[in-house]
């Protein structure tokens, strides 16, 4: 049957321009897309060549905009960034680096820690600050630092400068049954914790209270808590005694080893404490084990106090 194409369309872009190929096929010569007729429906079937480079298309105008709305934007920087660096006033303020932050090191220190007022550990470190960054040594110094523990940030520092320089220096914290804190720095001088304005206070008072301190203090040294909250102290004249804070009572060595020994004498108003501790590793014995031991006692208020020990021995 005889077959004939009345203005058949490319399939592709529409156009009726076309070439023959060979018998019914045919190339559009708009997109090179090439197609033929199978039957007297004249089903049209393409194939598109998408090696061939065909006719070039419109370029869509919004790349275009895209395009020159970077490039104005680039130049607005550019124009910006070479004004401010040929101004030397926007320069120096725009572009101030900021100082670093002054980092020290601690040497000859110690540290305490204790909870303020509403519960919040802190830690206090006294001792050598010595600066790190930058050239400000008026900034090295004796320190007392308080810290946030648990954000690890300075809440606030005091320089001490008034404490007497020594070769090897010593700084000694204490911290008392009644939750009171002193300081010993260079065995020459006493403090007293204000946790509340965190402050140290310097203890100046005791030869005015204490006539046996008359003469001045020379030495100062905490005792081992075990024997009471007490402070040793060297009077000018050579003479030794132990200060109890808490009692706020002086005594010398004959004084505390009496109350020490007799157990029954204690202050009027002590009371009746639970102790614990552990025993001490029996040398006569050494298979025995360790062993945690509890013991009332009354407690002397902080005074002069005999703390005593577990031994299994062959003296008794």
């Amino acid at each position: 049957m005889a077959r004939e194409i009345k203005a058949v369309q490319c399939p592709k872009c529409g156009s009726t321009q076309k070439i023959e190929i060979r018998e019914h096929y045919y190339k559009c010569t708009s997109c090179d897309t090439e197609y033929f007729l199978d039957n007297d429906d004249v089903t049209i079937t393409h194939n598109v060549n998408y090696n061939t480079v065909g006719a070039p298309q419109p370029i869509s105008k919004k790349p275009l905009a895209v395009i020159g709305i970077l490039f104005l934007a680039m130049f607005i920087l550019t124009m910006i960034i070479w004004g401010l660096a040929g101004s030397s006033d926007s320069s120096s303020s725009a572009f101030t680096m900021p100082e670093l932050e002054t980092e020290y090191s601690w040497r000859d220190h110690d540290e305490v820690a204790f909870t303020d007022k509403d519960g919040n550990p802190i830690l206090l470190i006294f001792g050598q600050r010595e600066i790190r960054t930058g050239d400000d040594e008026s900034k090295t110094g004796r320190y007392a630092v308080f810290y946030d523990m648990l954000s690890g940030k300075e809440i606030k520092n005091l320089q001490v400068k008034d404490i007497p320089v020594i070769t090897s220096e010593r700084f000694d914290f204490q911290l008392f049954q009644n939750g009171d804190i002193y300081l010993i720095a260079n065995s020459a001088q006493l403090f007293k914790v204000n946790k509340t304005k965190m402050t140290l206070e310097p203890v100046t008072n005791l030869s005015k209270e204490h006539p046996e301190l008359e003469a001045g203090i020379a030495d100062f040294e905490f005792t081992n808590q075990n024997y009471g909250n007490g402070i040793k102290v060297l009077t000018n004249d050579g003479k030794g005694y132990t200060y109890y804070p808490i009692a706020n009572k002086v005594y010398n060595q004959a004084q505390i080893r009496k109350i020490e020994n007799a157990l029954e004498e204690r202050d009027p108003n002590a009371k009746t404490r639970n102790f614990f501790d552990f025993s001490i590793q029996s040398t006569d014995f050494p298979e025995q084990k360790i062993q945690l031991f509890k013991w009332k006692q009354k407690d002397n208020l902080g005074g002069p106090n005999e703390w005593p020990y577990f031994e299994r021995s062959t003296w008794y």
